[in-house]
């Protein structure tokens, strides 16, 4: 299952993150009064990049000022051509076949034993079993037979701790992977 959920964790995870500093206290709706909205109609963000994917964002788009905008591939790929809300069967079809997988940062010799390859490049990325797929609707969905772009935006944010984005530690501990 572990091999599974880096497949799955390749395809989500994103190498920029940008970081809320309101910590959610602002709709980045552009209110007339909004003490975090900059002149230019931007809003004071941080950006992180990391060479591999490191994070999977629990947001779906986000701008930085007029020039600067960060959107998800979940956002993107899974709830593309405004598609809301998502059946397991759906999640799963797009989620293991539509999203390309590159390698995460996260990834260790020390989810392998001696006998498999370090790099996860050198893996079959294709993703057969689609178990952990499932699972990680579940975990998205909590027993929803439904999941939507909202929900799980919300879940991320959930399961990250309040943080911006999952990372793999945040990924695996979701799935029953670590603790």
């Amino acid at each position: 299952p572990t091999k599974e959920a880096v497949k799955l964790f390749g395809r989500l995870a994103e190498s920029q993150i940008m970081i809320d500093p309101t910590d959610g206290q602002c709709c980045y709706g552009g209110c007339h009064d909004c003490p975090y909205l900059l002149p230019d109609g931007g809003y004071a963000m941080d950006e992180q990049f990391a060479d591999r994917p490191t994070w999977i964002p629990h947001y779906v788009l986000r701008f930085l000022g007029d020039e600067k905008e960060h959107e998800t591939k979940w956002g993107n790929k899974l709830f593309s051509d405004m598609r809301l809300t998502l059946t397991k069967e759906r999640f799963v079809d797009i989620l293991t076949t539509k999203l390309e997988y590159a390698t995460p940062a996260a990834v260790s010799s020390t989810l392998y034993s001696d006998d498999m390859p370090l790099l996860m490049e050198a893996l079959d990325v294709e993703i057969t079993d689609t178990a952990t797929a499932e699972a990680f609707f579940d975990v998205m969905a909590e027993g929803k037979e439904k999941l939507s772009r909202n929900r799980m935006g919300v879940r991320i944010r959930e399961l990250s701790g309040g943080e911006d984005g999952m990372t793999w530690t945040h990924f695996s501990v979701a799935l029953g992977l670590s603790e």
